[in-house]
């Protein structure tokens, strides 16, 4: 789930940041999990990762709207990717990966 479905980062307090809260299940070990943000034509905008000693768990990542220097993004659509490398061997299971539309209004 991605709230707020608007991220207004204009330092109102009010939808400043937008958090994406997911579950693992089943992984076991250590994993990295990374939600890299995009602009519409492709270009990587912030890059955010989390690594855990026991990967299974509930989730809270946030954006604040700025990209990888510190600079507010423009107004738009963003695309966010997550993904999971998790250590699948004889599960014929691959990595997992989940995409959601993201919106910056000013």
């Amino acid at each position: 789930m991605v709230e707020p479905a608007v991220l207004t980062p204009n330092g109102d307090g009010v939808n400043d940041e937008v958090t994406l809260h997911f579950s693992v299940v089943l992984v076991e070990g250590s994993q990295r999990v990374e939600a890299t943000i995009y602009d519409l034509p492709g270009r990587l905008v912030r890059q955010l990762a989390e690594q855990r000693d026991f990967a299974s768990g509930m989730y809270q990542m946030g954006w604040d709207g700025r990209n990888e220097e510190g600079t507010l993004v423009p107004p738009g659509l963003y695309v966010m990717h997550l993904q999971l490398d998790a250590n699948t061997s004889g599960a014929e299971l691959g990595p997992e990966e989940l995409v959601r539309t993201l919106a910056v209004a000013y």
